[in-house]
């Protein structure tokens, strides 16, 4: 018999609880189909306490009154007490399980009339927390799916990696709720992948870890936001996490789940006041860990060398794994731009996580969707994908006529565009990316003087980026572990007059954090790094601010390095105007316009990996307009 039945909860964790009830009432397995959360006021009782309430269609041999005999230990097993008050009216509850019908083995109907149990369930179509669930278990978006049509049979795409998964399984609900989440038809490739994933989830073991690779354009955010959606909707827990704020904020957005970075959720400060980070517990369990942006994850002691050993995939491999049952989803492309100072990206390299004593599954999509090929980006992106992966490189032949996302401007219309792209979708939704900090610096200028016609040398509106990581100025702020290098800042408001010490320009200001909830914070930032042809401070100014704030600090030695971490001057903010970045500085972001600087660019230099990587990564930083600045047409294909 089919039951569909539904669970109600309005105390204490609601999401837990309707976890642990489908975990009770499936055995552990968690294999039904369960509906989309409802949240309603109270029926029949006022209470502040709103009810969450979801379907499960549950396949059971047992009858009827056994069923319900199981569902009543289960409330009780959960703690939930009685559902009426001495007077029989309705109270809160911690659980209440409703059989609302029932199918027989054929898909009829069945109708049940006793004292203690009426089938349909008399109150069925005129609540809606009964209504929406059951229709959509009755009517899912898509049609349940044979397991045929969830196999590897598929002759597009690459084969899954080798290890993990031994023997035949039947696709769970967990794959049928992805494709209702999906808002496209999936590729052959795609549903190979939710094949995948969902074994990955089901079956895998507690040392297995997912790699999933490829092209912009496959589809492969959208299939990771269904999956969080669906691991959602069956109360399966879920961490999400990226390596920058920006990157964080946008994976949220596709999931409709909040993510945070990884070093907030990895480490701990090691005491209050200590500017040293440690790993911290990992205290969830049975949950799935997925980070989004995996090609930019280090793993080299540099400026990270206060957070943990230094080394963040060592650290994050450490922290996932020691969690009981919890495992890691590493998603990224394997074409952007690896770490600074590395050749590839350690994190979805497979041979590297085997050496962790992780068992690697994982797979690369290849095959770009219809709408990746009707645009210009991400046809183009797939041209330059598509030769990164031959022996030999040259040139790059893109494809412009017939698409009107990408196209190149001229020296004589690039103020007018960039001012255009201003005034249609903001600021803030427009990046230049170029290959080196002193040209940069000579279109933040050029931005500065000749479209928002600014002589200050900082303003109000001014789109700061942070280029060295801070851990001074965030300390009394929540939502702000530290300030990273690379985030982006909007200055609010300057305060009072720049002052000249050490040898360099401060100014106050009061500064917004897009990528941290919009957070504002005061700071002291440092002036001189603003247009300047490096990326930070030289180290000739770093050199003289330690040496004469040091000098100047009363005590010992000991004594005066404690009263540096506190100094505001040495601790100041170094930044960079925002509007012209590096393609390091852009990487993990999306904005709807992109101008791509191609001038500067030695002929042979075009043919080499790292440029196409460097290409790759800006051309795809875009999710509405690329413009390509001083390209030149004969690299036209």
């Amino acid at each position: 018999m089919r039951y569909y039945l539904n669970i109600g909860t309005n105390l204490g964790d609601r999401h837990d609880n309707l976890r642990r009830a489908i975990q009770a009432l499936t055995g552990g397995t968690g294999d039904c189909m369960v509906s989309p959360v409802v949240e309603s006021e109270p029926w029949g009782f006022a209470s502040d306490n709103r009810f969450l309430n979801v379907g499960l269609a549950l396949d059971s041999d047992l009858e009827p009154l056994a069923m319900l005999e199981r569902i009543h230990d289960i409330e009780r097993q959960l703690g939930s007490a009685s559902h009426r008050d001495a007077h029989g009216g309705y109270v809160d509850r911690l659980v209440d399980i409703d059989i609302m019908a029932i199918d027989d083995a054929e898909g009829h109907p069945v109708t049940i009339d006793l004292p203690t149990l009426q089938v349909p369930h008399p109150h069925l179509h005129d609540r809606d927390f009964f209504l929406k669930p059951y229709h959509w278990l009755k009517s899912p978006p898509r049609p349940p799916l044979k397991w045929g049509e969830l196999s590897f049979a598929t002759t597009t795409g690459s084969p899954p990696l080798q290890g993990g998964f031994r023997g035949d399984y039947p696709p769970s609900s967990l794959a049928i709720a992805m494709l209702a989440e999906l808002p496209f038809d999936p590729t052959d490739e795609q549903m190979q992948l939710i094949a995948l994933l969902d074994r990955f989830v089901q079956h895998g073991g507690d040392r297995m870890v997912f790699l999933l690779s490829g092209y912009a354009g496959t589809g492969k955010t959208s299939i990771v936001g269904a999956l969080v959606r669906a691991l959602r909707a069956r109360m399966r827990k879920c961490v999400l996490m990226a390596p920058t704020g920006r990157a964080a904020h946008i994976m949220s957005d596709y999931s409709g789940h909040p993510a945070s970075t990884i070093h907030r959720k990895i480490y701990r400060q090691q005491r209050y006041g200590s500017d040293t980070f440690g790993l911290a517990d990992n205290r969830h369990t049975d949950t799935l860990f997925i980070v989004d942006e995996a090609s930019m994850i280090a793993n080299g002691v540099g400026e990270g060398a206060i957070f943990g050993t230094g080394r963040l995939l060592d650290d994050l491999i450490a922290y996932v794994y020691s969690g009981q049952g919890c495992r890691l989803l590493l998603v990224g492309d394997t074409a952007q731009l690896p770490p600074v100072g590395t050749t590839e990206s350690a994190a979805l390299n497979s041979a590297v996580l085997r050496g962790y004593g992780l068992d690697v599954v994982g797979m690369t999509l290849r095959q770009t969707a219809r709408q990746a090929r009707e645009s210009g980006i991400l046809h183009n992106a797939t041209l330059l994908r598509q030769a990164m992966d031959q022996d030999s490189l040259s040139e790059p032949r893109l494809q412009l006529d017939g698409y009107d996302d990408i196209e190149a401007v001229t020296g004589d219309v690039l103020l007018e565009t960039i001012s255009d792209c201003y005034d249609r979708d903001g600021i803030d939704q427009t990046i230049i990316i170029t290959r080196s900090n002193w040209r940069a610096t000579q279109f933040n200028a050029g931005v500065r003087n000749q479209i928002l016609f600014r002589d200050d040398l900082l303003a109000s509106g001014d789109l700061l980026l942070v280029a060295k990581n801070n851990y001074y100025w965030s300390e009394d702020y929540d939502k702000v572990d530290f300030i990273a290098n690379g985030d982006v800042a909007v200055v609010r408001r300057v305060r009072g007059e720049v002052e000249r010490r050490y040898g360099l320009r401060f100014a106050t200001v009061v500064l917004e954090l897009p990528d941290h909830d919009s957070t504002e914070l005061e700071a002291k930032v440092v002036l001189d790094c603003l247009l300047s042809d490096t990326p930070a401070l030289t180290r000739g100014q770093q050199e003289r601010l330690f040496g004469e704030v040091m000098a100047e600090l009363p005590g010992d030695q000991r004594a005066r390095y404690r009263a540096l971490k506190r100094h505001p001057y040495f601790n100041a903010l170094q930044v960079k105007m925002g509007y012209a970045v590096t393609c390091h500085k852009a990487q993990g972001g999306q904005w709807r316009n992109v101008l791509i600087d191609m001038g500067g660019i030695a002929r042979e230099a075009l043919a080499t990996m790292d440029f196409y990587r460097w290409f790759y990564t800006a051309l795809t930083r875009a999710t509405r307009h690329v413009y390509l600045i001083n390209y030149s047409s004969s690299a036209e294909g």
